[in-house]
């Protein structure tokens, strides 16, 4: 089963819970509910939300280092840390974290190898901080109908 086929599948059921997505010494989590993505993480460093932060502009490394500190004191997530301290704008942070997801979305479908885990029970965490819904289906036509924006990595 392709991912795109995959992702469809739990699109259709308006499936709700976690896929994991592995390939080689890369994974990604996409939390999903109901037909959208409200989620998602990669272990790719290029795709951490510190970087892409201080890549775009919108943070300094001197400031990503202080929050990153004070994550690991107070086992805040790095979003959380940022907004609730004012260095990145909740606006800001939403529209980017919603980019990074289309991205892992349309780049994932052209893995041809790799294995999935998709588990249904609920997420034990609370709401994030910066709340974001992106649409499954509309993310995968999107992929699909732009050949341009499958073929892009993460940034």
């Amino acid at each position: 089963m392709s991912v795109g086929d995959l992702m469809s599948w739990l699109d259709r059921r308006m499936a709700c819970g976690t896929l994991t997505l592995t390939r080689g010494m890369t994974v990604r989590r996409f939390h999903i509910d109901s037909g959208y993505v409200t989620l998602a993480s990669s272990s790719e460093q290029r795709a951490l939300l510190g970087r892409l932060l201080v890549e775009r502009g919108l943070l300094q490394p001197a400031d990503l280092e202080r929050a990153l500190r004070a994550g690991r004191e107070t086992g805040a997530r790095l979003g959380r840390v940022l907004t609730l301290v004012g260095l990145v704008p909740e606006e800001e942070m939403c529209r980017l974290l919603t980019e990074k997801v289309r991205l892992m979305v349309a780049d994932a479908l052209s893995w041809t190898d790799g294995r999935f885990v998709f588990d249904d029970a609920p997420t034990t965490k609370g709401k994030p901080v910066v709340p974001i819904s992106v649409n499954l289906r509309d993310a995968l036509h999107d992929a699909r109908t732009a050949p341009a924006a499958a073929a892009l990595a993460v940034p």
